[in-house]
C-alpha cells in the first residue's frame, strides 16, 4: 500500500529543506523493491520510447543537478574552482575519454600521495571543444599558493591576486593547465556554483551521450531524505525561500508548493528557520522548480 505525504524533508546535517506541496502525493513504503516483472516492464518501456535522446538527457538534468547540489550541501568542501587544461601538455584537450583518464589518474595520485580528499568536478566545453573542470574540493595537504596579479598595467601588478575582494589561489600539484582556486564562504553558493555548469550543452552533447556527468570521490556523504505528512500550522511562521502560486477553481490563489529553509543546532538540538528573500511565482506551464529541488534522485555520477 502506497504511503501520502505533503512534504519532502532534506536533512543536510546542520541544515535542511522542506518541499510542501499543497496536494498530497503517494509514494511506495518504504523498503519496497520493484518486483521481477516489475523491473522487465520498465526496461521494456525505456526500450519502447520514441523520446530523442535530447529529451531523454533533459528529463535527467533535474535530477542530476538536485543530486550535486545535495552533495554539496552535506560534505565539507573547502575550496572551489576551475581546472583548465594546455594543449602543450595533452595529446587532446577535446578528446573527453583522454581528459577523463587525466583527471582521473591525477586525483587517485594525488590521493595516494597528499593523502585522501572529497571532491566533486564537472566538465564544461569550451567553443572550440576544449573542456575544463568545475570542481569542489575539501581540505587536503595539497598546495594551494596565492596567485599573483600579472598584468603589467594593474597598480597592484606583482601582489597577492584579489577578485571582487576574495583571495585567489593555484593549485600547484596541477601540472596539466591554469587553476584558479576559491576558498569556500557559503556552502549554499558552492552549491549553486556546481550547479549552473550541469547544463543543456553539456547534457546533450554526443561526446557525453551515455557517460558520466559529473566525477565525484567515493566515500561522500549524503542526506538524510524523509517523506511527511505536515500540518499547514507548522508553517504559520515561516517565510519560503521560494514558491509557487496556483488558482482554484473559484480564481482564488492558494501557495500550491513552497520550500522552506532551517538550521539545526547540533549543541541544543533546535530548529531555527531561516530567513530569505522569497521568490514567489505563478505557477504556468513554462515556471519549472528549482532544479535543486526536485523530488527525484539519480546517481549518473562517476566515484573514485
Amino acid at each position: 500500500m502506497e504511503e501520502e505525504f505533503n512534504s519532502k524533508i532534506t536533512d543536510y546535517g546542520d541544515r535542511r529543506k522542506i518541499v510542501k506541496r499543497a496536494t498530497n502525493r503517494t509514494k511506495p513504503p518504504s523498503g519496497y523493491k520493484l518486483s521481477a516483472d516489475e523491473i522487465s516492464a520498465r526496461l521494456a518501456a525505456r526500450r519502447n520510447s520514441t523520446k530523442t535522446a535530447e529529451q531523454k538527457a533533459m528529463e535527467q538534468m533535474p535530477r542530476i543537478r538536485r543530486k550535486l547540489f545535495d552533495l554539496a550541501m552535506t560534505n565539507d568542501f573547502y575550496w572551489f574552482g576551475t581546472l583548465t587544461l594546455d594543449q602543450k601538455k595533452m595529446k587532446s584537450r577535446s578528446d573527453y575519454q583522454e581528459v577523463k583518464r587525466t583527471f582521473n589518474m591525477w586525483n587517485a595520485t594525488q590521493r595516494k600521495n597528499r593523502g585522501k580528499f572529497d571532491f566533486i568536478a564537472v566538465p564544461e566545453f569550451h567553443k572550440d571543444g576544449a573542456i575544463h573542470f568545475h570542481t569542489l574540493q575539501g581540505d587536503s595537504n595539497l598546495d594551494f599558493v596565492h596567485a599573483v596579479n600579472n598584468k603589467k598595467s594593474s597598480k597592484y601588478y606583482g601582489q597577492p591576486l584579489v577578485r571582487n575582494g576574495r583571495e585567489i589561489f593555484n593549485l600547484t600539484n596541477w601540472k596539466y593547465g591554469h587553476s584558479d582556486f576559491e576558498k569556500i564562504e557559503s556552502r549554499e553558493a558552492a552549491a549553486n556554483y556546481c550547479t549552473k555548469y550541469m547544463t543543456k550543452g553539456l547534457m546533450t552533447n554526443p561526446i557525453m551521450d551515455g557517460k558520466p556527468k559529473y566525477f565525484r570521490s567515493r566515500g561522500l556523504r549524503e542526506p538524510d531524505v524523509s517523506y511527511q505528512m505536515m500540518d499547514d500550522d507548522y508553517f504559520d511562521e515561516m517565510s519560503p525561500s521560494f514558491g509557487l502560486v496556483d488558482l482554484d477553481e473559484n480564481g482564488n490563489s492558494y501557495l500550491d508548493l513552497a520550500i522552506y529553509k532551517q538550521e539545526i543546532d547540533h549543541e541544543t538540538g533546535e530548529i531555527i528557520n531561516l530567513p530569505g528573500d522569497s521568490l514567489i511565482r505563478l505557477k504556468n506551464d513554462d515556471t519549472k522548480t528549482p532544479s535543486s529541488e526536485t523530488f527525484d534522485g539519480s546517481g549518473d555520477g562517476f566515484s573514485l
